[in-house]
């Protein structure tokens, strides 16, 4: 390899590695996304992102605009890259055990009903009404991001939380949209879909499939949760939970500590042995800074002009999503967590402290993709919809800068604020 190879292959690697770098891309996007719509071009890119491509139609068998093939076809690859790193948390990480596991799921439970209540404090008669479930879907890729950008602070157990409770989150707002917006959900491509995906799980339980088969299986599962009505994106939830961590056999086999019996749980598995570690590497750079970025750009241009010369009280929706999120969402997350561990559902991650959770809760408070999902379903009025759009980023904006000030500020590491007991994890029993 040249020179010049070699250092453009550091460069990839630094890249791929930082997660400050791949955050910082994505909101720059995502500002670039508002600084567009509310130029001259805007109408332009409105129109290029909602036109559809000839090729949708006779491939996928419906019209998909072009914000649609990147909501729904590429975010499938970072729900998959989503659901490799949570696997793979969940099965050595900062969630190997099930009380572990358990508790951001119960955060999530809070983390969508204290959005809810809030939001119909400033809404409570209809059509405003309808929009209550707007702020209760925590946007995984926009969280993540803010997380990168809260530094050394946000500990990777956090992350682990984050996700995890995210993940909940957007699972929890499609099923919103299907059961209370009266979206129909084909039962027949929906039960393929799972099909499949147990397929896929058990027979790599048994062979070792090619790294190929499950991206190939992850397409039919796709195209099922296309036609069942149901977001296809998460078909690389579904996928990434069958792809296997260990190779077929003895984990310990894969392992290399001179024959000594070991926890395997305690040793990530080399790569290349490895189809979760391959994927996991191979997908993190496109969708770090191809996947995510596009998905920015093509959900993030909200315009202004749409809420001229309306009035303070005429404004309730975007208020009431703002305060949700602001509000709503960290209490929800923080109670329901502290509800979890009292009744023995849950254990906070270790070195996590109550503020923390809060925190978190606070990151949690980002919401774009799915709470437009919801908004667009919820009203069909274009001001109400436009007030919905605003109050997601205004209480997005928040609450990634509220979250990034304490991450930096308060619990970073050596703050004044924290004791030394505070930054060091429980000694294992």
């Amino acid at each position: 390899m040249t020179k010049a190879g070699e250092f453009a292959s550091r460069v990839v690697s630094s890249l791929r590695q930082s997660d400050f770098t791949s955050g910082a891309v994505l909101l720059s996007f995502g500002l670039l996304a508002i600084v567009v719509a509310n130029s001259s071009f805007g109408p332009a890119v409105q129109a290029v992102l909602t036109s559809t491509p000839a090729f949708t139609v006779p491939y996928l068998g419906m019209p998909l605009t072009v914000q649609q093939l990147v909501n729904e076809g590429l975010m499938a690859l970072f729900f998959l890259s989503v659901g490799l790193e949570m696997k793979r948390e969940m099965l050595y990480g900062h969630l190997a055990t099930v009380r572990k596991a358990l508790l951001p799921v119960v955060a999530a439970l809070g983390g969508m009903l204290g959005p809810a209540l809030t939001y119909l404090l400033f809404n409570p008669d209809l059509p405003n009404r309808n929009g209550w479930a707007i702020p209760t879907a925590t946007d995984i890729a926009f969280s993540l991001a803010v997380a990168a950008l809260a530094g050394p602070g946000f500990t990777p157990s956090m992350r682990a939380f984050l996700l995890t409770l995210a993940v909940a989150d957007d699972v929890g707002g499609v099923l919103e949209v299907a059961v209370f917006y009266h979206t129909s959900i084909n039962a027949l491509w929906l039960l393929a879909a799972l099909g499949l995906s147990l397929g896929v799980y058990f027979a790599a339980k048994r062979w070792q499939p090619a790294d190929w088969v499950f991206l190939v299986a992850g397409c039919i599962v796709w195209y099922s949760l296309l036609h069942a009505g149901i977001h296809p994106a998460l078909a690389g939830i579904l996928i990434a939970l069958t792809v296997p961590l260990w190779p077929v056999g003895n984990p310990l086999s894969a392992l290399d500590h001179d024959g000594e019996p070991e926890n395997p749980l305690a040793y990530p598995v080399p790569e290349s042995r490895s189809s979760l570690g391959r994927l996991e590497h191979a997908l993190s750079g496109v969708v770090a800074y191809v996947v995510l970025p596009l998905f920015a750009f093509a959900n993030l241009g909200v315009r202004f002009d749409m809420l001229a010369g309306a009035s303070l009280g005429d404004l309730r929706v975007m208020f009431g999503i703002a305060a949700a999120l602001v509000v709503g969402v960290p209490v929800g997350v923080t109670v329901s967590t502290w509800i979890g561990v009292r009744m023995g559902l849950g254990e906070l991650p270790q070195g996590v402290l109550w503020r923390d959770i809060a925190g978190v809760g606070v990151i949690a408070g980002v919401a774009f993709s799915v709470a437009l999902l919801i908004a667009s379903a919820a009203f069909s009025e274009k001001q109400l919809v436009s007030q919905a759009q605003c109050g997601i980023l205004l209480g997005s904006c928040i609450s990634a800068s509220v979250g990034i000030c304490y991450f930096r500020i308060v619990r970073r590491p050596g703050s004044r604020h924290l004791s030394t007991s505070d930054l060091t994890p429980p000694a294992s029993t």
